[in-house]
Parts: C-alpha cells; sequence; structure tokens
C-alpha cells in the first residue's frame, strides 16, 4: 500500500516511486525491495519532462532487490500514443534513471522503451534501460539483467555496469 510509512516490511510501499519519495529518505540509505515485478507508478525525469521512467532512484540512495534478479523486475511499458512497431511513441515507459552517486542492485530490468528510435531525437531516444544524466557522477548498476529494452542507442547510458548481463535488447 503506498498509503504506508516504508520503514518496515509490513508497512511497505507498494510502488518503486512511491518508495523513492519516502520523507526522511537521506543519502547513504539503502531502499529494500521486496520479489515482484515493479510494473506501476511513472515518474517524470526532471531534465527530460515529456519522458517517463517506473524509478528515479535519488543522489546518494541504494535499491536493493533483497531476492534478486530471478524474482525481482521493474518493467517499462509500451507507448499509448504514436506508437512505431518496436513500441516507441509517446507515452512510452523506460526503467530506471540514477541520480548521483546511487546503485541499482539486483533486479531484472524488462521491456523498457524510448520516446523515438530515430537519430533526430537522439535524447529522446536513449536509455530505455537504465541511465543517468552524467558520466561523471558515479553511479552504477550491479547484478542486474537488461532485457528487451527498445531504443535507438545505450540502453544502459552513462551507468556503470558490474556483473551485469545485457541480452536481448
Amino acid at each position: 500500500n503506498d498509503g504506508n510509512r516504508g520503514f518496515t516490511p509490513k508497512s511497505a510501499k507498494r510502488t518503486l516511486k512511491a518508495a523513492m519519495l519516502v520523507e526522511g529518505l537521506e543519502q547513504g540509505d539503502t531502499v529494500h525491495a521486496a520479489r515482484g515485478d515493479y510494473d506501476e507508478g511513472v515518474m517524470a525525469d526532471l531534465d527530460r519532462q515529456d519522458v517517463g521512467t517506473r524509478v528515479i532512484i535519488p543522489d546518494g540512495i541504494t535499491l536493493l532487490a533483497d531476492e534478486g534478479r530471478d524474482v525481482t523486475f521493474i518493467s517499462g511499458a509500451n507507448a499509448t500514443n504514436n506508437v512505431d512497431q518496436y513500441g516507441c511513441g509517446d507515452g512510452a515507459v523506460s526503467c530506471v534513471i540514477l541520480g548521483r552517486n546511487s546503485v541499482l542492485d539486483g533486479f531484472t530490468l524488462r521491456n523498457g522503451r524510448a520516446k523515438t528510435v530515430t537519430v533526430e531525437k537522439w535524447w529522446d531516444s536513449r536509455a530505455s534501460g537504465v541511465a543517468s544524466h552524467s558520466r561523471s557522477n558515479n553511479s552504477e548498476c550491479r547484478d542486474c539483467i537488461v532485457t528487451n529494452c527498445v531504443c535507438y542507442e545505450d540502453t544502459c547510458y552513462q551507468t556503470a555496469l558490474n556483473r551485469c548481463l545485457i541480452v536481448g535488447n
């Protein structure tokens, strides 16, 4: 229930969006995610307001899948308008955007989509899986699988990948 406080397993949030917006979350904190498919909630990317993502991890926060990537999924979504043959278009949802010094650990990222797959709008065409806004922000994706994500380039954009499997994108 997203109305819960979110500080214990018994009062957990239902969506990752709600978990990232918990009041009192501070740099250095770890947010634990239970097994399941996180396929609800869309957060607006502050730099690209018209592109939605399933979860934006704030600066300095770690999002950890407690039981690992085989049973914990973050699922993007196909576009809802102006859909191309790849599922990209208006209303498409990517999987994850990482803030500075943030970590994503132990998830399968799947079915992420970009707004477009054309080179003319290159920024809207990147990062259907996991992204950060700057190579120098020290964000990290570890022990994850990225699969069936569609974009023009860089399914995993400006993010350090450690022990990750990138397959079928």
